[in-house]
């Protein structure tokens, strides 16, 4: 059938006698006949195909007939068919006598022997273009096009004719025929590609496998070659790449048979990537390689768009080598690799990862580049420290190591500042990011080991207080930054060192205190001079002098609850700071607050001894506002406060806690003459208590006359009234008689004196209004009963109340003195 097939496809390609129709008719039967021999060898060899010379017969003369057709008719579907062919002979020849499984070493071949197939045809349709064409028909000179005479001016053969002219070939039996070169290229491009994956994908099998022939370096080379080869011919610069990985996979292997462990083939794919870089880098910037590059139609029009593409590819592919060899390190280092590889072994692929990044770094001034170096030399940094002292977490573990990491980065971002250092510009930012992250990591450290007592945490507080300053300088409120830290870091290296020497809890109190003063004493004096010195070093004392209240605090109230301070030593130390606060705020409560720990301190101190202790300390302070009205302003002046308005204060607090200890005079008093509590013993009489808080009431509405200051002054001295009774042991049925009394002292007091006064006058009004009626009330209360005393009391209420009625003109007083005559 396949002899038939020939003959007809004899008489229809090559007998001219013959119409159009009749050469249709013998083609047709040429095609039927070989279709038919393919299915007859095809069902009768299905079962046994393989180790059979007839099938292979059969397909090469099949290929052979459908190749005559498909160039005789110019048909592309023939040309495919006879692939189909040459594919089918070559696949029974492999498995038929030569079983074993392939490693690609053939496919890559054929890869190659197509493309210099494709590369000649394109050469001989370039000649034959430049011979025949007519100078009318070829196409005028553009720019980019090879025929313009300048310097990097490329083209593909294959690219620049199909823009030109197409030529077209005698059209016979009214079909149009094309040439051979357009007739097969497409078919053989695509075959190409078809055998490359098909080899790839047995030689990675192969690998995966490590069943290797001895032949696996030449097929390495080879599907490298063939792979870029394809590349240059598709124009398909972004897939460089491929065969740089798979020569890279063939390098390793064949390292591993020679028994290198994990961390050395990583030193060695880092070290590949690397030298192709920068191999492919030197070699596109050599005028030969262009030529060469345009002579094999690599090249494409327009420039060096091509050349970009491959060393973007290659410098990618570099780049994803080293960074996973990277992240690899601390997984065979920490994490239970089975070969426990120890920093050592590791250290060659950090170091040719770091090479690599700052290489690439400097030549593109990519800020990419220099964060990933940054990473590469705190990961090696990290596992020397893990290798040199064991440690459970890798980087958060060894705040050591990352605080003297940061501290180089920040002060190394900071020399890229200068001028001449402007090469360099692209490192600043990477180093200043990376300086800030390690210091963080730094923090966390440091709060790990305060949480474990680490001994070294003092020297690590310190380097942290060093450190600070240049990696706060980039942060546009580095002075606050600064401020905060160092007052917290010092404040934490104080306590540490504290603990560290077992002191007791009084003395951790007054350490406690005593550092919120050198909080406020650093804060005011020492940090404005060293400003002014170093401006750029600025530290802001904006919150030291709240943290040293902070400190004050807490060391006043955990000694004080603790047992170990007193309350007034407590009190005494914060009146203290507070005043000291007066340069700081000009908030008009913080000299309220001042004034009110100061009394309080006073009250505190005096709570075991006597009443009068509080009143002559109540007394010393009303006699600071004389003097603060004397000295005040330039007392302000002096210290710098921002507020002079500390006369008000200096009166109403000790007036407030005089009003208390007269509550609680009057709280007693009542106690003991209705027999609600026992006797108290006394130093001296309560008579005289009374009278040192009259007294000092006296004193407060002298400094400060008001309605307020005399009601409390009457209050007082009613009082020392009630006192004298006690003193004296006096039954309760005088009571009343004592109110009467004090009425009528009242009224002479108005009489002859007093009432020229408006407030006195309106003082007193109140008073004598109060005083009738408790007269009366206490007459119907009091438990006792004596009719002489009685008698007396309300004769002695009818006088007073007739006087007043007569002096003060007020003739309701006139008609009840009557009346209780």
């Amino acid at each position: 059938m396949l002899v038939l097939a020939g003959l007809w496809t004899a008489l229809g390609l090559h007998d001219r006698r013959q119409s159009p129709i009749s050469r249709n008719v013998w083609i047709a039967s040429a095609l039927l006949n070989i279709s038919l021999a393919l299915l007859l060898c095809g069902m009768t060899l299905l079962t046994m195909p393989l180790g059979r010379i007839e099938p292979i017969l059969l397909l090469a003369l099949a290929g052979g007939l459908l190749l005559w057709l498909s160039l005789g008719l110019r048909q592309q579907a023939l040309f495919y068919g006879v692939l189909a062919c040459a594919g089918g002979v070559g696949v029974l020849i492999k498995r038929g006598y030569f079983p074993a499984p392939g490693t690609g070493l053939g496919e890559f071949m054929l890869v190659m022997a197509l493309w210099g197939l494709l590369w000649r045809l394109d050469w001989r349709r370039r000649v034959d273009l430049t011979r025949h064409v007519a100078p009318s028909v070829r196409p005028e000179p553009v720019e980019g096009h090879s025929s313009v005479k300048k310097r990097g001016s490329t083209g593909s053969p294959r690219t620049v004719f199909e823009s030109e002219a197409k030529v077209l070939l005698t059209v016979e039996n009214g079909l149009e025929a094309r040439s051979v070169s357009d007739l097969i290229r497409a078919p053989l491009e695509q075959a190409m590609a078809l055998l490359w994956t098909v080899g790839l994908a047995h030689l990675s099998l192969r690998l995966l496998e490590n069943s290797l022939a001895w032949h696996w370096p030449l097929t390495t080379v080879l599907a490298v070659a063939s792979g870029l080869l394809l590349i240059g011919h598709f124009h398909r610069f972004r897939w460089v790449a491929v065969p740089m990985l798979l020569g890279l996979a063939g390098l390793l292997v064949g390292l591993e048979r020679f028994g290198l462990g994990v961390p050395w083939l990583g030193a060695a794919a880092v070290l590949y990537a690397l030298l192709a870089w920068r191999w492919t880098v030197v070699v596109l910037a050599k005028p030969p390689v262009w030529r060469l590059a345009h002579l094999m139609g690599f090249t494409v029009p327009g420039g060096s768009g091509g050349a970009r593409q491959v060393e973007r590819s290659i410098h990618g592919c570099a780049l994803a080598i080293a960074a996973i060899t990277v992240a690899a390190s601390p997984g065979l280092a920490l994490l239970g690799w089975p070969m426990g590889w120890s920093t050592p072994e590791l250290a060659p692929m950090l170091a040719l990862s770091l090479l690599l990044f700052v290489l690439a770094g400097w030549r593109y001034r990519s800020s990419p580049h220099a964060y990933a170096a940054l990473i590469t030399l705190t990961m090696g940094v990290w596992l020397s420290g893990a290798w040199l002292t064991a440690t459970v977490l890798l980087g958060l573990g060894q705040p050591l190591s990352n605080v003297l990491l940061s501290l180089i980065m920040a002060l190394a971002a900071l020399g890229l500042e200068q001028e001449r250092a402007a090469p360099l510009a692209y490192w600043r930012i990477p180093l200043q990011r990376m300086g800030g992250l390690l210091y963080g990591l730094t923090l966390v450290g440091a709060v790990l080991g305060a949480l474990v007592a680490d001994p070294l945490l003092p020297g690590l507080l310190l380097l942290m207080g060093i450190a600070l300053f240049p990696v706060a300088r980039p942060l546009s409120q580095a002075a606050e930054w600064r401020g905060l830290g160092l007052a917290l870091l010092l404040s934490s290296l104080v306590w540490n060192l504290a603990a560290q020497f077992n002191l007791d809890l009084r003395d951790a109190a007054l350490i406690a205190m005593l550092w919120g003063y050198a909080l406020w004493s650093g804060g005011n004096l020492l940090l404005p001079r060293c400003n002014v010195r170093w401006p750029d070093w600025a530290v802001s004392a904006t919150l030291w002098p709240l943290l040293g209240l902070i400190s004050v605090v807490i060391g006043g109230v955990a000694g004080w609850m603790a047992g170990e301070l007193s309350l007034a030593v407590a009190l005494a130390g914060l009146a203290l700071y507070l005043f000291l606060l007066l340069r700081n705020t000009a908030w008009w409560g913080m000299a309220w607050l001042a004034v009110a720990a100061l009394t309080a301190s006073g009250l505190a101190a005096s709570h075991d001894r006597e009443g009068a202790t509080a009143l002559i300390w109540l007394n010393l302070l009303f006699l600071l506002i004389p003097l603060w009205r004397r000295y005040g302003p330039w007392l302000t002046q002096r210290l710098c406060w921002r507020q002079r308005e500390l006369e008000a204060p200096l009166f109403w607090m000790p007036f407030i806690a005089l009003i208390l200890l007269l509550a609680q005079l009057l709280m007693l008093e009542f106690a003991l003459l209705w027999q609600l509590a026992p006797a108290v013993n006394l130093s001296w009489p309560l008579t005289v208590s009374a009278l040192l808080l009259a007294a000092t009431t006296g004193h407060a509405f002298k400094l400060r006359p008001g309605k307020l200051s005399a009601q409390v002054l009457l209050l007082a001295l009613g009082a020392a009234v009630v006192a004298a009774l006690l003193d004296w042991v006096a039954p309760l049925i005088w009571l009343p008689l004592a109110a009467v009394a004090w009425h009528g002292a009242l009224l002479l007091a108005w009489r002859y004196g007093l009432r020229r006064s408006e407030l006195w006058n309106a003082a007193l009004q109140f008073w004598l209004l109060f005083l009738p009626a408790i007269s009366v009330v206490l007459l119907f209360i009091t438990p006792d009963f004596s009719g002489t005393v009685v008698t007396v009391t309300v004769l002695a209420l009818a006088a007073v109340t007739v006087a007043q009625g007569g002096w003060r003109n007020e003739p309701i007083w006139l008609k009840v003195g009557f009346f209780w005559r």
